[in-house]
């Protein structure tokens, strides 16, 4: 008997041909040898699904899951590797993936108001130098 993960279900969703065709556009895959921007994608869209906050815990859920993996499409990607994709790869790939997905749900339902009720953040891991005499929260 065939079961249909939940994983999956949600990689059919999103079309990977589009995707395809904004990564050619974009140029995301040029130099790339392996590592490609869909299974980028699926790699992220993994860890946001099950709560990973780190690359460390990204590779740790992929390796435990290895044998998993192959049936999404995916497979266990060293933190290097995803370190070098996320610091090499336009990042408008996937700002134009959430458009396309977006005008594709208005059209499923143009009557129903989608407000995003929880402000969206941007995480970026810049180091700032903090005077500690100003915050005295800082120290160790």
């Amino acid at each position: 008997m065939y079961y249909n993960s939940i994983y999956s279900q949600l990689f059919n969703f999103i079309p990977r041909y589009r995707f395809e065709k904004i990564v050619k556009k974009l140029g995301g895959d040029r130099y790339c040898k392996h590592f490609t921007a869909w299974k980028q994608f699926l790699t992220l869209l993994f860890a946001q699904i099950s709560g990973k906050d780190s690359l460390r815990e990204i590779e740790n859920a992929l390796l435990a899951n290895h044998k998993r993996l192959y049936h999404l499409g995916m497979e266990a990607v060293a933190k290097s590797t995803l370190s070098e994709a996320m610091n090499r790869r336009n990042p408008e790939i996937f700002k134009v993936l959430f458009e396309e997905i977006f005008d594709r749900v208005m059209a499923v339902a143009p009557k129903h108001k989608f407000k995003f009720k929880n402000p969206l953040y941007a995480i970026d891991s810049t180091t700032i130098d903090l005077c500690l005499s100003r915050y005295n929260w800082a120290y160790m």
